[in-house]
């Protein structure tokens, strides 16, 4: 008997089904195995029993369900290699062309991270909105100008790397992030820090390196829970940031 309860995938009544179905010899019962197998986003090493089984059922590997089965394993393994999805439940884009394929959301379970880090982003991608369960963003090193507001659907999100871009304007959206704990956005364009960034109270750690802040807003005095906050290379005067190591004594201030 084929075994995926021990992934958690399907559920006890889909698997009697999933059995029964491929006890069945007709066509029509294939179609739906083959139909829950693509839903439940089982991984290539899960399938690998079904598709030996298949090929019984199939007897012939000219049968047309077969085919289709078989060019179903080789496309979610080509996107595996091509976005270089790892045991770590990350998906890391290294090549620019190569962002498209996020598209493929059906193929994969369980993806907590992404990294396109430098992949000439001149906007962000739209097929990261298939990924709303991450926990971390790595888009750094791009030339992204601004975000989008439906990043703010993304309530699960820890960490978020936006390093080297060409944001000038504090993003708003980010502070509806609520569950964010990481907030990197050094060697930008930002000029100010906005009062809204204490409604911020999971942030852990800001990175504010390199950009163009001359001021520190009382709102960035109020955050207690910050543990890191790096302001190096900014035109501030050196009063603000005493003001602010006195507010904010149990956070490392750079």
């Amino acid at each position: 008997m084929l075994n995926f309860k021990q992934e958690g995938m399907l559920s006890e009544m889909e698997l009697d089904n999933f059995y029964r179905l491929l006890r069945s010899i007709d066509n029509d019962s294939i179609n739906l195995a083959l139909k829950m197998v693509k839903t439940a986003g089982l991984k290539i090493k899960d399938i690998v029993p079904l598709y030996q089984e298949l090929i019984h059922l199939c007897n012939t590997k000219d049968h047309p369900d077969f085919q289709r089965f078989n060019s179903l394993l080789k496309k979610k393994a080509r996107i595996e290699r091509i976005l270089y999805v790892n045991k770590s439940n990350s998906i890391s884009v290294k090549e620019p062309e190569r962002v498209r394929f996020l598209e493929f959301r059906q193929f994969f379970n369980d993806i907590r991270k992404i990294q396109c880090w430098s992949v000439d982003l001149r906007a962000f991608p739209d097929n990261l909105l298939l990924y709303q369960e991450i926990e971390e963003l790595n888009l750094g090193n791009n030339f992204l100008k601004k975000l989008p507001d439906t990043l703010g659907t993304f309530s699960k999100l820890k960490k978020l790397n936006l390093l080297a871009n060409k944001i000038s304007d504090f993003p708003d959206i980010l502070t509806k992030l609520n569950n964010l704990e990481e907030l990197h956005l050094g060697a930008n364009l930002l000029t100010e820090i906005p009062d809204a960034i204490s409604n911020m109270n999971s942030l852990k750690v800001l990175s504010l390196t390199n950009n163009k802040i001359e001021k520190i807003p009382e709102a960035l005095l109020t955050m207690k829970n910050l543990q890191i906050l790096s302001l190096e290379q900014n035109p501030l005067q050196k009063s603000d940031l005493d003001a602010l190591k006195n507010a904010l004594p149990n956070c490392k201030i750079y």
